[in-house]
């Protein structure tokens, strides 16, 4: 697993550097601030968790 960042342009999502193979699943998280967010190590393991629930 790796982690691209990206923008949206004309409803499709633009990522920097080299993309994921073509049929390659993806998550997608929004942020909603131009803030941005930090996740901490409880939270990224949370996420994987739910990512594999959603697999299921």
């Amino acid at each position: 697993m790796r982690i691209v960042r990206g923008r949206v342009v004309g409803n499709t999502v633009v990522l920097e550097g080299e993309p994921p193979p073509d049929g390659s699943a993806v998550s997608v998280f929004v942020e909603e601030s131009t803030d941005g967010f930090h996740l901490d190590e409880a939270s990224i393991k949370e996420l994987l968790e739910a990512r594999t629930e959603v697999r299921l």
